[in-house]
Formats: structure tokens, C-alpha cells, sequence
């Protein structure tokens, strides 16, 4: 998985937290399990540290980066957050596009509209 600081900061310690803490039900818990697992690149150059073991900071060129990863072979490459997938796709590095959605309803409700 590939994130920019910003949505980094945004699902760590979150969800490794949920992961070890088992304090979700259902898919949640399971969306927590399957992301702690998954090895992270975040690329950022103001980020000091990172946590876990499969968690690491590239300050370098984006494109190099990418590249290398691609060159590997085995696992899909997923990208959280706007600012590197825009990166990635002006630069023409990214071959398709799933997008997922996570609906969140906040409010008192559709009675109040």
C-alpha cells in the first residue's frame, strides 16, 4: 500500500490499533487485520517515524520508487489517498483503477432535511 502522509496519519494507529485490540465487530475487524498485515511505503518528507515493522518512509523520487516496486513480482500495488495517486497517474505509472467507497451517514437523520 501506498500513502502520502496525510492519509497515513489518517488510518495509523487506527486500525493496527483495531487489529490488536480486536474492538471492532465483523468487517471492520477484518479491514484491520488485512491492512495491518500489508507492507506500507509513505512518502513524505516532514514524517519522522513510522509504526511497524512492515512500514516504511521514502523521502526520494516517487517515480524510481514505483517503478522498482513494479518491477517485483507478485502483489498488486494499492494506492490510499489523492495526492500520490494523482502523483502516479500524471507521471502515467498506474495501470487500473478500483475505487472504493466507505458511505458514512452523520447527522440526526433525513427527518431533519
Amino acid at each position: 500500500m501506498l500513502f502520502g502522509r496525510v492519509t497515513y496519519q489518517l488510518m495509523v494507529p487506527y486500525w493496527p490499533d483495531v487489529a490488536k485490540n480486536k474492538s471492532e465487530d465483523g468487517a471492520s475487524l477484518e479491514f484491520a487485520r488485512v491492512f495491518d498485515s500489508l507492507d506500507k511505503v509513505v512518502f513524505s518528507t516532514t514524517l519522522e517515524h513510522v509504526e511497524g515493522d512492515n512500514t516504511r518512509i521514502v523521502r526520494s523520487d516517487i517515480a524510481h520508487e514505483v517503478l522498482s516496486l513494479k518491477a517485483q513480482t507478485g502483489k498488486d500495488i494499492f494506492i490510499s489517498g489523492l495526492s500520490v495517486a494523482s502523483q502516479l497517474s500524471a507521471l502515467g505509472l498506474i495501470d487500473e483503477y478500483y475505487f472504493v467507497v466507505h458511505p458514512v451517514v452523520a447527522g440526526p437523520g433525513a427527518s431533519d432535511v
